[in-house]
C-alpha cells in the first residue's frame, strides 16, 4: 500500500491543479450523492421527511469532502437537495434548507481533517483510523458525534421550520439521524478510507488543498 505524505495534502485553497480526469470523478461522486441520498431515505427500515435511518450517503460525502474538498462539498449539497429532497417529495425551498445540514457537516470534516490531523500525524483522509488510537478517537469525536449531531441538529430544524416534519416527531426523527448516521460513518468510512485512498494518491485524483 502505497504510504501518503501527510504535509502534502492540506486547507490551502489552490495548491496543486485540476486534470480532465479529476473533473469526470467530480460529475460522478456527485451522481453518486444523489443515488445514495435517495436510497438512504426510500430503502431504510424507518424514515420521516428527508430523514432515514440508515442514510447510506453519509460515510461516502464526508470521504468525498476530504479527498476533493470543495468539489465534494458542492456533491454533498446538490446531492442531498436532489436525493435526499426533491426525489423524495420535499419542496425546492425545503430541500436548499434541508441541504445545509450534511454541508455544514461535510465541512467542518473538512477542516478537522485538512486543517488540525494532517499537522499531528493523522492521515487528512481518515485512512489510519483502524490503524491509530489518536486517529481513532478524533474520528468517533468529530465525525461519529459532534458533526453528526450540528447535522442533526441543523437538518431537522429545517424541516421543522418549514413544515415538513411534525414537532411531535422530532425525537424519533433525530434519533434516527443521529444513531443511523453513525452506524453508516462507522462501517464504511475507515474501511473506504484505508483502501480506497492510496489509489486515488497513487493516481493523482486527490486535491491538495480547498480547491486542487
Amino acid at each position: 500500500m502505497q504510504a501518503i505524505s501527510t504535509g502534502k495534502y492540506g486547507a490551502r485553497w489552490n495548491p496543486g491543479h485540476n486534470t480532465p480526469a479529476r473533473y469526470v470523478i467530480y460529475l460522478v461522486q456527485a451522481l453518486i450523492a444523489i443515488a445514495l441520498s435517495w436510497l438512504g431515505v426510500v430503502f431504510t427500515p424507518a424514515s420521516f421527511a428527508g430523514v432515514g435511518f440508515l442514510y447510506w450517503a453519509e460515510a461516502f460525502i464526508v470521504l468525498f469532502t476530504l479527498w476533493w474538498g470543495v468539489w465534494g462539498m458542492l456533491g454533498t449539497y446538490i446531492g442531498t437537495v436532489v436525493g435526499a429532497g426533491l426525489f423524495t417529495g420535499l419542496p425546492l425551498k425545503t430541500s436548499l434548507l434541508f441541504a445545509v445540514s450534511d454541508l455544514v457537516a461535510v465541512v467542518v470534516a473538512f477542516m478537522i481533517y485538512r486543517g488540525y490531523s494532517s499537522r499531528h500525524n493523522v492521515s487528512p483522509f481518515g485512512a489510519d483510523i483502524l490503524g491509530k488510537t489518536r486517529a481513532f478517537w478524533l474520528f468517533v469525536l468529530w465525525i461519529v458525534i459532534i458533526t453528526n449531531v450540528i447535522g442533526g441538529v441543523v437538518g431537522i430544524g429545517a424541516l421543522l421550520w418549514t413544515g415538513a416534519l411534525n414537532a411531535s416527531n422530532y425525537l424519533l426523527a433525530f434519533g434516527a439521524w443521529v444513531i443511523g448516521d453513525a452506524v453508516i460513518l462507522i462501517i464504511f468510512l475507515p474501511v473506504a478510507s484505508k483502501y480506497l485512498t492510496p489509489i486515488l494518491a497513487r493516481h493523482n485524483l486527490l486535491t491538495e488543498g480547498l480547491f486542487s
